[in-house]
């Protein structure tokens, strides 16, 4: 595989402009271009360039004639190059050629143990980091250590100062650690994780494009929403009669509820205290503890939402720009960077979107541009037809081969009803609780959870109060409807412990070989093959609709559950719609040898704003 790799330094107005590419060029610029057409074969390195200041000519150029010879263009980050080669005009470049993201290679080549490890003690360790200096100790310890003596103290007209020429170093070393890296990566990849690199890497062109154009704010409805969520508080803070101290403190509030009120608490926290989470509180059939729940809600629409909405239109000026990070969890999917810095130096760059609310009113925050309109495809039932494919369960294959109503189907079976009977009814108005435990059924117990954790799901998610007893029910006869799942949880696990890892049908691995808390490792074995094949599936679909993004001028807006966003010129939505409906519905599986039998059809929804989504 013949490389271009290529680094940029950059610098801006205030430092923290560096880092954010959308402020190119008035505010921020490169200070230094390193590129070179790496050989990873043979080790021979060619069309070696440095400059100094460059201008976007400089290295549009450059990317020409080096693409004449290498295959793809390569970056460790590849999403924060290609984001500057966006912003400096170079769009062209960045969506003509194909990309390989170094940093991604890194974690496939790892299994992902590092971000596996992390996503286990819930902490962040800065040793199990995939950052490039952490690579370069570990793989190329002869270049340890090679950032301590950068500075950013030069001025813009001394290119000759020593500041400056360390940066220079800085920035060879970089470019020549991202070449041999990538050399030993490939070398120790397999051809289907090689495969899912270039797939993944897809992503890098429209992940960058978005970052630089950012979502626009609508301003006055997110601080009318702001607005009605802080007077809803104060009106239950009057019910209840109770200070916003008293319900913002878990401990004061435990006090009141399971003390003051007499009730009885349903969970424990992990020290053995009552619990108040909304899950524990959801549990608890009380108005007071609902008022409680309802003002906890409306904080974080208050906070997480609006607060930060607001936050980062101020600081960018109307728009918020969250940073994507691809293959991002130890499942692979992508998450967003909503901030910059720490303490004093924060800056609300972005929102979390990849923990954006379903709401309508929170989701109305965020605008399309003008002329454009908002499309969404999502995986429908993803999980439970993955599921399907992997356990290869009779009932579960047939509901989908069929065309049943699976969420039906298991609710006809916790009621003792025959299935069209129930859907009768179901369809005139009735069972509609039933139903909902079905589709909770489906979607929760695939995953080895437990009859007490269904239980508090029912009531958090669907307001559903059940008994010991109904859960214990519910639980032994999703069981007995899908025997294939517990059969392949059982498989799974014993897989996972015989190679050391488990895998995706794309073949992305987590590494699994410490084995000391059994339970949470048995858990991984069982959920990474199913939503890491989910993850898998939208880098695919991103793939396959890349080349109709440029036919009808769609650009890729986010990454959130099972959907992908897109803003579509009002004009092309029609067309986008139905031939991006049609391309994802049929993935090329077969062709790729993943191990699916099932289709994965998906829901398509467009609308002028993304709380007005109307199905297609």
């Amino acid at each position: 595989m013949r490389l271009a790799v290529l680094d940029f330094e950059t610098w801006g107005e205030e430092p923290e402009y560096a880092l954010q590419p959308w402020r190119c060029p008035a505010k921020a610029w490169p200070t230094v271009f390193v590129g070179c057409v790496f050989d990873t074969a043979t080790g021979e390195m060619t069309h070696k360039v440095l400059m100094k200041f460059p201008d976007a000519d400089q290295i549009r150029r450059w990317i020409e004639d080096a693409m004449l010879s290498a295959d793809y263009l390569c970056a460790y980050n590849a999403v924060f190059d290609a984001a500057w080669l966006f912003a400096l005009g170079l769009q062209d470049a960045v969506f003509k050629h194909p990309w390989i993201d170094a940093l991604v290679a890194a974690k496939l080549t790892d299994n992902m143990n590092r971000q596996h490890q992390r996503t286990l003690t819930g902490k962040y360790r800065a040793d199990l980091s995939y950052s490039l200096k952490n690579e370069v100790r570990r793989e190329l310890p002869e270049f340890a250590g090679y950032e301590v003596d950068v500075r950013y103290d030069f001025s813009i007209e001394d290119v000759d100062s020593p500041g400056y020429l360390e940066l220079c170093k800085y920035a060879r070393i970089d470019v020549l650690a991202t070449a041999l890296l990538m050399q030993r990566y490939l070398q120790r990849m397999t051809d289907k994780q090689i495969r899912m690199l270039k797939t993944i890497s897809v992503s890098v062109a429209p992940a960058a494009a978005a970052w630089v154009r950012g979502v626009e704010i609508d301003v006055e409805h997110t601080r009318q929403l702001h607005k009605d969520a802080v007077a809803a508080k104060a009106e239950i803070v009057q019910r209840l009669g109770l200070d916003d101290s008293v319900l913002s403190s878990p401990q004061q509030l435990s006090r009141v509820i399971f003390g003051d009120w007499g009730i009885q608490p349903v969970m424990t926290t992990a020290t053995g205290q009552a619990s108040t989470s909304l899950d524990a509180l959801a549990a608890i059939d009380d108005e007071r503890v609902r008022l409680v729940m309802a003002y906890s809600k409306l904080s974080t629409i208050v906070s997480k939402f609006c607060v930060s909405a607001l936050n980062s239109a101020d600081y960018n000026s109307g728009t918020t720009h969250p940073s994507p990070q691809l293959f991002s969890t130890y499942t692979g999917r992508i998450t967003y960077t909503s901030s910059q810095g720490r303490g004093k130096r924060k800056r609300a760059t972005g929102i979390a979107i990849h923990q954006w609310s379903k709401s309508p009113g929170v989701r109305e925050i965020l605008k399309p541009p003008d002329g454009f309109v908002l499309v969404e495809f999502d995986f429908a039932g993803q999980e439970m037809r993955l599921m399907a494919d992997f356990s290869q369960d009779t009932t579960m294959m047939r509901i989908f081969q069929e065309k049943l109503d699976g969420h039906s189907l298991m609710a006809s079976r916790i009621v003792g009803m025959d299935y069209d009977e129930f859907v009768v009814q179901y369809k005139n108005g009735l069972m509609k609780r039933e139903r909902s435990l079905g589709k909770l059924a489906n979607l929760s117990l695939q995953y080895r959870t437990s009859a007490k954790t269904f239980k508090t799901r029912a009531a958090s998610m669907f307001g559903i109060q059940l008994t010991d007893d109904e859960s214990e029910r519910i639980h032994r006869t999703y069981y007995e409807t899908y025997p294939g799942v517990k059969q392949y949880h059982n498989r799974a696990i014993q897989l996972a412990m015989e190679r050391g890892y488990a895998e995706t049908a794309g073949g992305c691995r987590v590494a699994l070989t410490d084995w000391s808390e059994r339970w949470k490792v048995e858990q991984t074995a069982i959920n990474y093959p199913i939503q890491g094949t989910g993850a898998d599936q939208k880098y695919l679909a991103m793939e396959m609709l890349r080349p109709h993004l440029e036919a009808y001028n769609a650009r890729f807006a986010w990454d959130l559950h099972d959907g992908l966003y897109f803003f579509v010129p009002i004009d092309e939505a029609p067309l986008f719609l139905g031939v991006g409906k049609s391309v994802l519905s049929s993935l090329p599986f077969r062709e790729r040898e993943w191990p699916l039998q099932l289709q994965y059809p998906v829901d398509a929804a467009w609308g002028p704003r993304w709380g007005k989504m109307k199905e297609i």
